[in-house]
């Protein structure tokens, strides 16, 4: 008997549960036995496999399997789930397939590689018969589809509760974002109006898991798919399945798919724009009979056209060619876009229609472009809205990718392009501060003379070392320095994008700072400074040297309340999603108590800020009412009020040269005033030592020789004689987090008693990008361990200590546990003190496949076992007494 195919499923987002649903359906339609591996713990969505919970059993699956389905940001080089290595697998004989369910600029700008790059990747792919299919001309077309005949996608049994039905993940406005869209501020924005005029009701579900979304649909009687898009999502074929009249704008390429994989050009779907959506939806809610009869027409082509079943053979008929001819595995003949004229209906006329649609949401909606010279008005424009997104036409390089998930700086980059490539003829001067090495930067390098001056010393996160090909021409200096190679008066624009919340809070910094802007910007030049703001819940935040700089100007008066800022609904800030993607592995404080960022974008000319007056004149009263203003928003002062604690850090290296510059860049950026940094190297022969070199007058000590071996360097670093009271160790091969020196001094501030801590355990993948976080905080006791708990162990690269507490312990390493070294040490410290486990990102453990750990695992097990032993008479004893 033939045993079924084992096909295994990898992502590392739950792309609408798209690929649990299809997994569940191979193994109810095909007989085929199909997993899912995510790479973390999702939350909103069903799983099946965990990979930061049961990597073992992953890596199993994955060597049995004999197709290897990876979706969207996965790659035979992808590392997200080392050490399972796909393009082994596909050596060794499993057959390897990517899905593709977003645009390339998505993809690519989320992996970091070209678009280029990822669509001349001779990988056998599959693209979603939705939007992004028009932009993978090789991909062979699959459609998406939902489990209509599981009890929560039947129609309800029960009468309506609410009118209409909306869920969307992002807040991306209609045309902000072309495919990562559901017009949320718009149609939601329509829905308060229909309720205002016409009693409409309505619920909009955004951010809760699956079947409770689902349940929530069922009780409405119209479903709002995307009214902007051109395409449909999961939402209205799940609204189809329920038998609701789902409305959705499909451009004529989406129809085209539809048709084709339907076998009927009958649509099922209330075809309709925003533009046009609110006379509709009253028709329908007006008629009763009409929408139940559209409802049902809609589920009824859904079971005749488009059922699971018939959808997963399109799958089973991919994985069927893969095995037989992956060269095989390629675009239907009969959706080629090979022809000029095929690409121009399937993509450019689509295109076409959607900015004429923007420019008439621009002019219906009166909002102007940003001011583009001087004189004009910049006040509508002080604070990040949601509506400036309509306004910004950006380069290719700089229209990323998914805008619900991007950084604050990514407006940021946005409407400084608008306003420099706006304002500005090609070849003029334009100067970034702290520009360090961004998309933005090289956009502006191609058009303008672009001059970036930063010091390269991490403020912010930012860049440590020269970029190989930096963008335009790097001064390496800071503001407020005046470098002599910048000459007065001789920029037309003069800009920074977050850069100038960085600095301290120091009037006498302040006064530098402006003069030096004061003395950049040409006569009928300009600047514009976008800073990032934080509206938190125990008071709004910003850096002292913006209320400084309106008072410098005379216009202290544009610093709004937040209160009236967060009451307009146009407001745009950090997104939840995009603040746990980009700024929690770095703050370490969840998105409540961190708060809301949004940018202030401040506008002025080069006349406004006349250089600094003498100091009899003086800028004290510019001073006191920065400081008032600060006070009047609840600005808090950012005050050193004791010293910081002094660090030695230890990094012990042997032929770690791929890593070795990232682990030292990750400790220098921190820019930590009281390191003591040593980095011992065992005599490595691939060029460490010139790279340690290169870093050495940043470090208090270092050499490059054969020694003892790891542990006995990191001893070695201990012993030197300084007064650091605090110590910790980073293999070469491992990371810090961005602030993590300063989140460690706090806590041990925070708590003078304290004598060890650790943070919550991450990872990191080859290429250095955070690709776990432990999703639980374990309180660590030696009875975890004692209790034969080894699924995780204390990280070491996120734990440290006090120079009295590693004295206590013997201020060495047991010489018998060449590997598991530190986990002898962590219970030699338990017999001392109690381990803290602090809720911060401090360090992470780079999986890239060579770790000592995982290639000695079991001997590392067995280590740790033998020390348990030896330290075992200790605890127990202390328990019995």
């Amino acid at each position: 008997m033939t045993r079924p195919l084992r096909v295994v499923h990898f992502s590392t987002t739950p792309l609408a549960g798209m690929p649990l649903r299809l997994v569940r359906a191979l193994g109810r339609h095909a007989s085929i036995e199909a997993r899912l591996v995510d790479a973390a713990r999702f939350g909103l969505f069903g799983q099946d496999v965990v990979f930061a919970e049961t990597p073992e059993l992953a890596l199993a699956l994955a060597e049995a399997a004999d197709i290897i389905h990876l979706h969207n940001y996965l790659g035979l080089a992808s590392t997200a789930f080392a050490p399972i290595d796909f393009a082994a697998l596909a050596r060794r004989g499993a057959g390897v397939v990517r899905q593709f369910h977003s645009t390339p600029a998505l993809v690519a700008g989320t992996m970091g590689i070209p678009v280029a790059e990822l669509l001349a990747d001779p990988l056998p792919a599959l693209v979603i018969a939705q939007y992004p299919e028009r932009f993978y001309p090789r991909a062979r077309v699959v459609p998406n589809f939902v489990p209509e005949d599981e009890p929560d996608y039947r129609p309800a049994d029960a009468p309506p509760g609410v009118d209409v039905f909306f869920s969307h993940t992002k807040t991306t406005g209609a045309f902000e974002d072309r495919w990562n869209t559901k017009a949320a501020p718009e149609t939601i924005a329509l829905l308060a109006g229909l309720a205002r005029d016409h009693g409409t009701t309505s619920d909009c579900a955004t951010g809760v898991p699956l079947r409770q979304s689902l349940a929530r649909k069922r009780r409405a009687r119209l479903v709002i798919d995307d009214l902007a898009s051109g395409s449909y999502h999961l939402t209205g074929l799940e609204g189809l399945a329920m038998a609701k009249p789902v409305l959705s704008f499909l451009d004529n390429r989406c129809l085209e798919l539809l048709a084709a994989f339907a076998g009927t050009a009958r649509c099922p779907f209330v075809n309709v724009r925003l533009e046009d959506a609110g006379p509709v939806i009253r028709a329908l809610l007006a008629d009763p009979q009409a929408a139940a009869a559209v409802g049902l027409a809609g589920r009824d082509w859904l079971l005749t056209h488009f059922s699971a079943k018939t959808r997963v053979a399109y799958y089973v008929a991919a994985y069927e060619t893969l095995r037989r001819d992956p060269a095989g595995l390629r675009r239907q003949p009969e959706l080629s876009l090979d022809a000029p004229g095929a690409r121009f209906f399937a993509s450019a006329l689509p295109e076409a229609v959607h900015e004429a649609r923007r420019d008439r949401h621009l002019a219906a909606t009166g909002h102007a472009p940003p001011p583009v010279a001087p004189g004009c008005d910049f006040r509508p424009w002080r604070f990040s809205k949601k509506s400036h997104f309509a306004a910004f036409a950006p380069p290719p390089c700089l229209a990323f990718r998914d805008a619900g998930l991007a950084d604050l700086k990514y407006y940021q980059h946005l409407l400084a392009w608008q306003v420099l490539s706006a304002s500005l003829p090609a070849g003029a001067r334009v100067l970034e501060i702290g520009g360090g090495d961004s998309p933005l930067g090289r956009a502006l390098a191609e058009r303008f003379a672009y001059t970036n001056l930063d010091p390269l010393a991490g403020a912010g996160s930012g860049p440590t070392a020269v970029p190989a090909d930096p963008p335009g021409r790097l001064v390496r200096a800071a503001l407020g320095e005046r470098s002599p190679e910048l000459t007065d008066a001789s920029f037309d624009a003069v800009f920074s994008v977050s850069a100038l919340e960085h600095v301290a809070e120091d009037p006498d910094l302040w006064r530098a700072l402006a003069a030096d802007l004061a003395r950049l910007a040409r006569p009928g030049g300009w600047h514009l400074h976008l800073f990032d703001v934080v509206d938190k819940p125990d008071g709004p935040w910003t850096a002292g040297f913006l209320p400084y700089l309106l008072a410098r100007l005379g216009r202290q008066g544009e610093l709004l309340p937040f209160e009236a800022i967060t009451a307009d609904p146009d407001w745009h800030h950090l997104s939840r999603a995009a603040y746990d993607r980009n700024w929690l592995p770095v703050t370490g404080v969840p998105f409540e108590a961190f708060g809301r960022a949004f940018s202030w974008n401040l506008f002025f000319t080069a006349e406004e800020l006349p250089p600094a007056a003498p100091e009899a004149a003086g800028h004290a009263p510019a001073v006191h009412i920065a400081r008032d203003a600060a006070s009047s928003l609840g600005l808090p002062e950012i005050l050193l009020r004791r010293p910081l604690p002094a660090i030695r850090l230890v990094t012990p290296s042997r032929d770690q040269a791929p890593f070795l510059a990232a682990a030292l860049d990750s400790v220098l950026s921190q820019n930590y005033p009281a390191l003591s940094y040593v980095v011992l190297d065992g005599g490595s022969t691939d060029g460490s030592a010139a790279i340690i070199r290169r870093a050495a007058r940043h470090l208090t000590a270092w050499r490059s020789r054969p020694d003892a071996g790891h542990y006995p360097a990191v001893a070695e670093g201990f012993a030197d004689a300084d007064s650091a009271a605090l110590l910790g160790w980073l293999n070469a091969d491992d990371l810090l987090h961005p602030l993590a020196l300063f989140k460690i001094a706090d806590a041990f501030l925070a708590d003078p008693a304290l004598r060890w801590i650790t943070g919550r355990p991450t990872a990191f993948d080859a290429s250095g990008r955070v690709s776990w976080v432990r999703p639980d905080l374990p309180a660590w006791t030696p009875d975890i361990f004692y209790a034969g708990d080894f699924r995780a162990f204390i990280q070491q690269e996120s734990t440290f200590f006090t120079r009295e507490l590693w004295q206590a312990a013997g201020a060495a390493f047991a010489p018998d546990f060449p590997l598991a070294g530190d986990f002898d040490l962590w219970l030699r410290f338990f017999k001392h003190a109690r381990l803290r486990t602090i809720d911060r990102l401090l360090g992470g453990y780079r999986r890239h496949g060579g770790n000592r750990a995982v290639l000695n695992h079991d001997q590392y097990l067995a280590e740790a076992g033998q020390s348990l032993a030896r330290h075992r008479p200790f605890f127990f004893q202390s328990k019995e007494s």
